[in-house]
């Protein structure tokens, strides 16, 4: 047994490991732990660690160790024997995190963990070194933040700085934040990071981005994150218009093919909208049209004695067999293509259905919705004269009237139009404004133009132009329509306009008034009457003046002559359709 512990003794003498009360004060000094750098940024993850001891030198018999501890955790980091002559070592440190450590010299322990303690340390020294993390900025932003209705996509790019990689590497991310769906993930050692994002027709869309230190969970970062940034992209809706025109819309008797085509303006190309064409009366689809065209046709075959109407829309869905329902962006007007002449129009079966259907609608107020419809439509037609012979002589001759004005494809339209869409009706036959243009003018208003100066016909007096309507059904349906009244041919109802200025002609005759039987002629009369009228009327009478003189017999003669007779031989040309060719 003794031998034994002379041969561990011996031992532990070789190896400098002499236990403590051999060892103390065979070395004495100090030691000192110094970092080349105590401070780290975030992309420099280690520097070394160095002990120095002073003296360096030890006696012969011993030979003392330096040993480097993590000061936390107790972990050991280096050991050398101080005949080494300098200890160092390379240490890491994580993001945003300090080490400290502690160097020792002992004699014969190098505990693991440490640190060493006791009798055993000779001597000691400590340091600490950080590591800051990323501090920076973040920005994103979006090629195009606002796109138009026919360009769906762009692309949003995160931008950081500075974008020196780390270790760990910090990432960036691009995700939605409304739904928190991750868009894009990058390390920082590979950006920029860049993404294409889709945005939906008349919708916005939210992006953020993040600079985290871990990645990626597929939702919003919770933790860890450096910076932030955000953006919004826009796509405006598509708010174009479509028409729709027939190549022929009124054909002979024996019908014919008209292509019906549809414009587009703007094109719909990459907003999920369609372009179709109807039946308007079926509900069938008849055209499908390509997204990147901003025309499109259909070929449609009329029959004898026939009409079809069509109809286009710009909408999300175009179904087979209904009208569009989904997001209807645009429709257009109806067109109506017919081989219906104008002479069977108040025969036609067709027709005759149609104005059934209106009645049914409206009822008792079917001729005044029918006006109702006039004024913005079919600016050629009087309301009066439509509605006065719709409401004695029916629809069917109403529609003859305006197939009259126009075609016959057009008037069959108004009625179609009346039917399909809800119109509310007029309040009488007797209508404020009696032509209506387009635009929303009302063609009644006027003035006097007192440059006009037209040459006097062969009586001497301004002649009657002819009537501009030439049909004679037409002119004896409307005739008929008319009641008999008392009609002031200088006209007493205009005090801001005509009537003042009549009145200062008659003013040269003492006695005379609007209101006397040689102003008066009882006659088929109804309302209101066009600027052409009272400019002819006007014209005359300033014409009569100047040939009369003072004499009131000649003036009532002369007025008598060029202006009584005519109106009472033409009594519709106090109606609006006399004047407009």
């Amino acid at each position: 047994m003794r031998s034994v512990v002379v041969v561990l003794a011996w031992c532990l003498a070789v190896l400098g490991l002499a236990t403590p009360a051999a060892a103390a004060g065979t070395w004495s000094g100090s030691v000192s732990l110094v970092a080349d750098a105590s401070e780290l940024g975030p992309a420099e993850p280690s520097t070394y660690v160095r002990a120095t001891v002073s003296p360096a030198t030890y006696p012969s018999a011993t030979n003392p160790y330096v040993i480097i501890y993590d000061s936390t955790t107790g972990a050991l980091v280096e050991s050398c024997l101080m005949s080494s002559t300098a200890c160092s070592t390379k240490v890491s440190v994580d993001v945003d995190a300090t080490r400290s450590f502690s160097a020792y010299v002992t004699m014969n322990s190098v505990p693991n963990p440490g640190p060493p303690s006791g009798a055993v340390v000779l001597a000691s020294s400590s340091t600490a070194v950080h590591r800051s993390g990323w501090t920076g900025s973040l920005t994103l932003v979006a090629d195009e933040p606002t796109l138009q209705a026919d360009k769906g996509s762009t692309y949003v790019r995160a931008i950081v700085n500075p974008s020196a990689a780390t270790n760990p590497h910090p990432y960036v991310t691009i995700g939605d934040a409304q739904s928190g769906q991750l868009v894009k993930s990058c390390l920082m050692s590979s950006i920029p990071c860049s993404e294409k994002v889709s945005v939906g027709i008349d919708q916005s869309r939210s992006l953020v981005a993040y600079v985290t230190d871990t990645c990626c969970s597929g939702g919003r970062p919770t933790s860890g994150i450096r910076a932030s940034a955000g953006v919004a992209v826009k796509r405006s809706g598509w708010h174009g218009s479509v028409s729709l025109a027939a190549s022929v819309s009124t054909f002979g008797s024996a019908g014919g093919k008209s292509l019906i085509t549809a414009t587009i303006a703007p094109d719909v190309n990459e907003t999920g909208l369609i372009t179709s064409i109807y039946n308007a009366e079926t509900h069938t689809r008849v055209a499908n049209c390509s997204q990147s065209l901003v025309t499109c046709s259909y070929s449609a075959n009329i029959g004898a004695g026939a009409y079809k109407s069509f109809i286009a829309f710009v909408a999300k869905d175009a179904p087979s067999d209904a009208l569009p329902s989904v997001d209807i962006r645009a429709s257009s007007g109806r067109v109506v293509v017919t081989s219906i002449q104008i002479d069977a129009v108040e025969a036609s079966p067709l027709v005759i259905s149609l104005a059934t259907l209106l009645v049914q609608k409206y009822g008792d107020s079917a001729c005044l919705t029918l006006g109702a419809w006039i004024p913005s439509h079919r600016a050629m037609s009087s309301v009066p004269d439509v509605t006065l012979v719709c409401n004695a002589k029916g629809i069917v001759a109403a529609i003859r009237m305006i197939a009259t004005l126009d075609d016959v494809a057009r008037a069959l339209q108004s009625l179609i139009d009346t039917i399909q869409d809800d119109v509310a009706p007029i309040e009488d036959f007797d209508p404020d404004c009696y032509h209506v243009s387009d635009e929303g003018i009302c063609l009644d208003e006027g003035t006097p133009d007192l440059d006009y100066d037209p040459e006097p016909g062969a009586d001497g007096g301004i002649d009657l132009p002819g009537n501009c309507i030439k049909d004679p059904v037409y002119n004896q349906n409307l005739l008929d329509s008319l009641p008999t009244q008392k009609h002031h041919l200088a006209t007493d109802k205009s005090p801001q306009t005509w009537t003042p200025y009549f009145e200062e002609i008659i003013e040269d005759y003492p006695g005379l008034t609007l209101n006397q039987d040689w102003n008066l002629l009882s006659m088929p009369h109804r309302g209101r009457h066009p600027n052409a009228y009272h400019q002819w009327v006007l014209e005359n009478m300033e014409l009569a003046q100047e040939v009369a003189g003072d004499d009131a017999d000649e003036f009532l003669r002369l007025f008598a002559k060029w202006v009584r007779e005519p109106i009472e031989n033409n009594p519709l040309a106090i109606r609006g359709a006399w004047w407009r060719c």
